[in-house]
């Protein structure tokens, strides 16, 4: 009967065990590709914002050689692509700082479970 107790209880927490790290893990991966969606947005801002401010300057060096009324289109565009610059930097810098941390916390979840029938009783250990 106490082995059966025993057996039972060690079953029990080794299950828990495992449910927790699949629930954390499956967390984690979440969230890393969530930061991964992030990154690619502020790669896509952060290029198209660098083409509209090339663009923009070559239609205002264009109107210094000749004179047309693109001068304005050239200043909007500056001040486009330097807008949409800006948050491209900042989620790109986000989002790949934060896959990096949660790809460091995911490596480093771990669940093991010791029993030692030579002593009486078990240990369970849960890094995170």
């Amino acid at each position: 009967m106490k082995k059966t107790i025993k057996l039972l209880s060690v079953l029990i927490l080794l299950m828990c065990a495992l449910l927790t790290n699949a629930q954390d893990s499956t967390t984690y991966k979440v969230k890393i590709e969530k930061y991964k969606a992030l990154e690619r947005t502020g790669n896509v801002f952060l290029i198209s914002g660098a083409a509209l401010a090339v663009i923009g300057g070559g239609l205002i060096l264009k109107n210094i050689y000749v004179n047309d009324e693109w001068i304005t289109v050239g200043f909007v565009s500056i001040c486009a692509g330097v807008v949409a610059c800006i948050p491209g930097i900042i989620d790109k810098s986000v989002g790949k700082r934060k896959t990096k941390e949660y790809k460091i916390r995911l490596n480093d979840l771990k669940t093991s479970f010791y029993y030692t029938p030579k002593y009486s009783g078990f240990r369970l250990t849960y890094r995170f």
